[in-house]
């Protein structure tokens, strides 16, 4: 969508807090309220903003295995520039390993972004559906 349009790079710092909400009021899900503040260059201009996310994790089993979802909103604004995006993520984990050195990782968004570049071009995102499936070791 952004090929061949010349727009510099984008960089961003978040810095937020995040909660958990005790799980013997959530049915044992672990509750993590999230909300950040956004600041850096969009496209190269000035911009700040705001990201929120609600992270639901429950255990599977006794193992190790967890399935994590969470919604989540981001936006950044600057003079000319705008960002922001809207997804739904569903994560399952889970050890390979009984040390737990190695890690089965899964990840599904769903989720769409729209954005304003500095000349003022506006453009809508469609829906995507995002799939990743990956190994990660922990020394």
């Amino acid at each position: 969508m952004l090929s061949g349009m010349g727009l510099k790079d984008t960089t961003l710092l978040s810095i937020g807090a995040i909660g958990l909400i005790n799980p013997l009021y959530t049915g044992g899900a672990m509750v993590f309220p999230n909300i950040a503040y956004t600041t850096g260059e969009v496209f190269g201009e000035s911009a700040d903003g705001y990201m929120l996310n609600l992270f639901v994790t429950k255990p599977i089993g006794d193992t190790g295995t967890f399935v994590q979802a969470w919604p989540e909103y981001f936006q950044a604004k600057g003079d000319t520039v705008e960002m922001e995006s809207r997804s739904f993520n569903v994560m399952l984990n889970a050890p390979i390993k009984t040390d737990r050195t190695q890690w089965l990782m899964t990840k599904l968004e769903y989720g769409s972004a729209d954005i304003v570049t500095p000349s003022g071009v506006r453009l809508e995102g469609d829906l995507e559906l995002t799939a990743e499936i990956g190994v990660k070791w922990f020394f």
